[in-house]
């Protein structure tokens, strides 16, 4: 009985690692802003998880993507483009900021998506609305790092405040 209890528990226990490896049980983003004051423009580079990301551009477009191996793609590039700019907003001194699409690069289970701002003035105050992923989880959290001139900010958005504001 005590060997069936343990198989049975070994089972179980097997299931639960597996299942926490395929489906991560926690929805978190990692986006950086960095001001260039060389180029004077912002550098952006956001991290998610494929299979989320996948899942929102499926639920927001109808399209399936296998951003794994197809990332670079035209279609894929275009609509990741588009759900950024639709979720991620930037201003610098109270003017709305848009921002280029440059590529993207695989980490594992994760997609490192690159984005750059045209030339801005050097920020005094940043306004970041990063929605990304909260059309698909209701405890997605999304942190957003600000670098200017050694100075670094960070603010962790969710749900129900997916807006921050940086004074330098």
């Amino acid at each position: 009985m005590k060997r069936l209890k343990f198989i049975v528990f070994c089972f179980a226990l097997l299931a639960f690692c597996l299942l926490n490896y395929a489906f991560h049980p926690f929805h978190l983003s990692v986006t950086d802003m960095k001001y260039n004051s060389t180029e004077h423009n912002v550098e952006i580079s956001t991290k998610l998880f494929i299979n989320d990301l996948e899942d929102a551009l499926k639920k927001k477009y109808g399209k399936k993507l296998d951003l794994f191996l197809h990332a670079d793609d035209i279609e894929s590039k275009n609509l990741l483009q588009q759900y950024i700019q639709q979720n991620l907003y930037l201003s610098i001194d109270n003017k709305n900021i848009s921002f280029t699409l440059l590529g993207s690069e695989r980490e594992d289970n994760a997609l490192w998506i690159y984005l750059e701002t045209p030339a801005v003035t050097t920020p005094r105050k940043i306004n970041i609305s990063n929605t990304l992923l909260f059309d698909l989880f209701e405890d997605q959290t999304n942190i957003v790092h600000f670098d200017l001139n050694g100075q670094r900010k960070s603010k962790k958005l969710n749900i129900s405040e997916g807006k921050c504001e940086f004074n330098f």
